[in-house]
C-alpha cells in the first residue's frame, strides 16, 4: 500500500528472488555427498508450501523445474544412500563372522595344546572387538545380530568351562603330586641316618625314580619339597662317602 507501481512490482520481484535462491541453495546441497537426504527433503517440504501460493513476480516455472529436479534428485540420493548402508551393514556382518570364527577357533583348540593365558586374553580382546562394533559400526539386522551373537557367547562359554576343567583337573593332579612327594620326603628324612649302606643307597635310586613318575606340584611347593628330599639324599650319601 502507498507504494508505486514500480515499487510493488520490485518488492513481488525480489519475493521471488528470494524463492529462487532458497531453491538454488537445495540443489547445491543435494550435491553436496556429506548432506543426508533428509535434510533436503525437509527444506524442500517447507520451500514447496511457499511456492505453493508464492505472491511474487518472477519465472514460476524455472521456480518449479528446479524444485522438480531437487525432488527427483533426492529419490536418487535416498537409493545411493540406501546402497551405502546395506553395503556398510554388509561389512561389519563379514567383521563380525570373523569374530565369531576365531572366537570358534579358539574355543575347539585342544585343551592339552591351549596355552590358556594368552587364548584368554584374546578371548577378552575379541568381545571388546564386538561391543566396538556394537557401539560405533551399523546396526545388523535383528535375526543377523542375534545369530552371531548366540555363536559368539557359545564359543566364550566353552572357552571357559574347558579352562575351568583343565585347571580343576590340574589342581586335582598337582594335590596328589604334593601328597606323593612329601611321602618321598618323609621316607628320604627317614633313610637320611641310615648306616646301613648298600641297601640304603638302593633305596634312594628307587625313591628318585617314585619322584620322576609323581608329576609335578605347583613351582613353589615342589621346589620346597625337592630341598628337603635332597638334603636328606645328600645327608646320607655324604655320610656313605
Amino acid at each position: 500500500p502507498g507504494a508505486t507501481p514500480d515499487g510493488a512490482l520490485q518488492y513481488f520481484a525480489r519475493k521471488y528472488d528470494e524463492l529462487a535462491a532458497s531453491a538454488d541453495l537445495l540443489e547445491a546441497r543435494l550435491a553436496n555427498p556429506d548432506v543426508a537426504s533428509k535434510e533436503v527433503a525437509d527444506g524442500l517440504s517447507t520451500l514447496k508450501e511457499h511456492v505453493a501460493s508464492p505472491g511474487v513476480v518472477g519465472d514460476i516455472a524455472a521456480l518449479e523445474g528446479t524444485l522438480a529436479r531437487v525432488e527427483e534428485g533426492i529419490a536418487v540420493k535416498r537409493a545411493q544412500e540406501a546402497e551405502v548402508r546395506a553395503a556398510a551393514r554388509a561389512a561389519a556382518s563379514e567383521q563380525r563372522e570373523a569374530l565369531v570364527a576365531e572366537a570358534e577357533k579358539i574355543a575347539a583348540q585342544p585343551a592339552a595344546s591351549t596355552q590358556w593365558k594368552t587364548s584368554g586374553e584374546r578371548m577378552r580382546a575379541l568381545l571388546d572387538e564386538w561391543k566396538q562394533h556394537q557401539r560405533t559400526g551399523p546396526k545388523l539386522d535383528k535375526t543377523t545380530e542375534s545369530a552371531l551373537w548366540t555363536r559368539f557367547s557359545h564359543a566364550r562359554n566353552s572357552f571357559d568351562k574347558a579352562r575351568r576343567a583343565w585347571f580343576a583337573e590340574l589342581e586335582t593332579s598337582r594335590a596328589g603330586a604334593r601328597a606323593t612327594k612329601e611321602s618321598l620326603v618323609a621316607e628320604a628324612e627317614q633313610l637320611a641316618t641310615s648306616t646301613d649302606w648298600a641297601p640304603t643307597a638302593r633305596a634312594f635310586k628307587q625313591l628318585m625314580d617314585r619322584w620322576r613318575l609323581a608329576g609335578r606340584a605347583s613351582r613353589a611347593e615342589a621346589d620346597a619339597l625337592w630341598e628337603r628330599f635332597r638334603s636328606a639324599q645328600d645327608a646320607f650319601f655324604t655320610a656313605k662317602d
